[in-house]
């Protein structure tokens, strides 16, 4: 957001490995943000993923990270310190 003229600018940003919704994502202390679960928004018979992604600010990439031991979507999660 930029304060002085009451604005986001728009910086483009790599693709996703993978479409989601209902997922999770959480900002580490390294800056570096991690973004898991979710499921593929389809009416019905949804798919649910256990995937994680790290998305690395200073590069502008995506990276896959351990998944989780169990598919799940619409879920909250905190980052610990």
């Amino acid at each position: 957001f930029l304060v002085f003229s009451q604005s986001f600018n728009v910086i483009p940003g790599p693709q996703m490995p993978q479409g989601l919704t209902g997922h999770q994502s959480a900002l580490l202390p390294d800056g570096n943000i991690i973004i898991f679960g979710g499921n593929d928004g389809s009416i019905g018979d949804s798919v649910y993923y256990k995937n994680s992604y790290l998305y690395n600010y200073s590069s502008n990439s995506f990276s896959s990270a351990p998944a989780m031991n169990i598919a799940r979507s619409y879920f909250k999660a905190v980052t610990l310190n």
